[in-house]
């Protein structure tokens, strides 16, 4: 459930990169021990790709390259 919401939240960057990380760690569990949640682990990691992408547009957009 927190991989979703630190990749919400950003921060610039270092939400994004909390919220893959522990969607990653959370998808292994999952399939480790057969429990319910994949979904969520994965919308995490999507999100979490989604603003690392966005924050590095922004870095380039403002360094004018």
């Amino acid at each position: 459930m927190l991989s979703p919401l630190l990749s919400t939240l950003w921060l610039f960057g270092a939400g994004s990169i909390a919220g893959i990380v522990l969607g990653l760690r959370a998808r292994a569990r999952i399939r480790a021990s057969r429990q319910r949640g994949t979904r969520l682990a994965l919308a995490g990691i999507t999100l979490g790709w989604a603003g690392l992408i966005g924050t590095v547009f922004l870095i380039v957009q403002q360094a004018g390259v």
